[in-house]
């Protein structure tokens, strides 16, 4: 009897089983790539508008509005013109990230966004005056402190699902794929933005299922506007991995007065870089 072959067991009608040798169904024909390589880039884009389509959510009549970094540069660079409100997006880092998270939240509330803000965290509190700098004030922020990380995530679905807030934050390190995939869910279902604060720490604890990935860090801060002093905070911000978008790396600088960021240079510019080549060898 071949390898390939299977046995069903059948019964008669007196009940005593019978075997039976079956044969296996003919394979599946290959694929046929077409000789000479990659496909022809009119064909890739044509590709990525279909797919983009499929994934974006619908948000016809919700009235929900892209959230800016109001920086045009940045903004440009993503699918919506800004952060997508229905979905979820990850922002690595420590003091830098959370001064973004908290001026997105601000942000947020400036545009009409109905609601307060809940952050949900594992450990410590953030200063409230730091994140009232931000735009940010007490009287649309509630603080939830949770025993360990799985309850800093069943707090930020709930809070998603109840759609009743503006924009729901959470710090923690532990997150997996099927976690992420809920709060991104719950997020499309309710149109809020969540955002996820990781310090890093784990690498493997990646949001798998965020529409978008930044890696942010405090940068020295640029010379003071009147005489000597300490400049404007800048952040050095890198968009890791988008649907529908291309990396890049901005520097960026916080008005206080304004509360808005504004560009101060791009620091990598990976549609202008040139495409590797498979016979390009490492130099030391």
């Amino acid at each position: 009897m071949s390898g390939d072959e299977t046995i069903e067991r059948r019964r008669e009608s007196n009940g005593m089983p019978r075997l039976r040798i079956v044969a296996p169904a003919a394979p599946a024909p290959p694929v046929r790539m077409r000789p000479g390589g990659a496909p022809k880039p009119r064909v890739l884009a044509a590709l990525r508008r279909r797919v983009e389509a499929i994934e974006r959510p619908r948000l016809a009549g919700t009235g929900a509005t892209a959230l800016s970094l109001g920086v045009a540069a940045i903004d440009r660079a993503l699918p919506d013109n800004g952060l997508r409100p229905a979905g979820l997006h990850e922002f690595l880092g420590t003091g830098g990230a959370l001064a973004l998270v908290a001026a997105l939240a601000g942000r947020r509330l400036a545009q009409g966004a109905a609601g307060p803000v809940l952050w949900c965290l594992e450990r410590g509190l953030p200063y409230p005056p730091g994140l009232a700098a931000f735009g940010l004030g007490p009287e649309r922020l509630i603080l939830a402190r949770a025993r360990e990380g799985r309850d800093v995530l069943w707090a930020m679905e709930e809070a998603l699902g109840s759609g009743r807030a503006a924009l729901v934050v959470g710090e923690t390190r532990r997150l997996d794929w099927t976690a992420s995939r809920r709060l991104q869910l719950a997020a499309e279902t309710s149109a809020t933005p969540a955002l996820l604060l990781n310090d890093g720490a784990d690498a493997g604890a990646a949001a798998a299922g965020a529409l978008t990935r930044w890696r942010v860090a405090s940068a020295p801060s640029g010379p003071a506007a009147h005489g000597p002093g300490i400049g404007a905070p800048r952040l050095a911000l890198e968009l890791l991995r988008a649907r529908g978008a291309t990396p890049g790396a901005w520097l960026i600088e916080w008005d206080h007065a304004t509360h808005t960021f504004s560009l101060v240079t791009l620091l990598v510019d990976r549609e202008s870089e040139p495409a590797a080549t498979p016979n390009r060898r490492a130099r030391a």
